[in-house]
């Protein structure tokens, strides 16, 4: 390149460091980024995952109350107690369901 045959060493070395840490730069953002969406994806994962429990507990009490199995007051008790002892990621628990219920 004559280009580059006109510039002193010491700017082409110079060159050489700052395009070097753009592309380290560059690299990591590309790494930090993968990191991110991987981890948020595993977190929408998760709390999709409770809510589709809760779910499914809810349709089950209110399918046993609608076959006569429950009255009103014991299913939502019985839904609430359960759904009460539901954890996700250990230490999350799911207190909307429980307000819901109770309306």
């Amino acid at each position: 390149m004559p280009i580059l045959r006109n510039i002193a060493i010491s700017k082409r070395l110079w060159l050489i460091l700052i395009i070097a840490l753009i592309t380290l730069s560059l690299l990591i953002t590309l790494a930090l980024w993968q990191i991110h969406s991987g981890l948020y994806s595993a977190k929408v994962h998760q709390v999709r995952t409770a809510v589709e429990n809760t779910s499914g507990i809810l349709a089950r009490f209110h399918q046993l109350e609608a076959t006569g199995v429950l009255s009103h007051e014991d299913a939502q008790e019985e839904a609430v107690s359960m759904i009460r002892g539901l954890r996700h990621n250990q230490n999350e628990y799911l207190a909307a369901a429980e307000t819901e219920c109770n309306t």
